[in-house]
């Protein structure tokens, strides 16, 4: 399979699981906020990683499951809670990593 063909097939799994209306990436800065879709950030980093990964070297063999693995690397930001959250529909913040008392382990 070529990086075309692999990145055409990307592109209709995420369509059918709805990541193009998906939140990845978001600013809430007043009037500047902006955001970029599940499906287009999926898309973009593993492109992105694809190519550092041939001008690095990386045996071709390795290519296809690192596309993949780049690809579904946020796949969980599908989900209910934290599209709730980057929409702020939820409670929280998103993002924030627990510190001290607050971690849940």
């Amino acid at each position: 399979m070529t990086v075309q063909e692999i990145f055409y097939k990307a592109l209709e799994v995420g369509y059918k699981h709805g990541w193009d209306r998906k939140i990845a990436k978001y600013a809430r800065a007043p009037r500047r906020g902006r955001h970029q879709s599940l499906l287009h950030h999926a898309l973009n980093t593993a492109l992105v990683g694809w190519r550092l990964a041939e001008i690095l070297g990386i045996k071709e063999r390795y290519l296809r499951p690192l596309f993949v693995g780049l690809f579904l690397h946020d796949f969980t930001k599908s989900g209910r809670v934290f599209q709730e959250l980057a929409t702020g529909t939820g409670k929280g913040r998103v993002g924030k990593i627990p510190q001290g008392e607050e971690r849940a382990f």
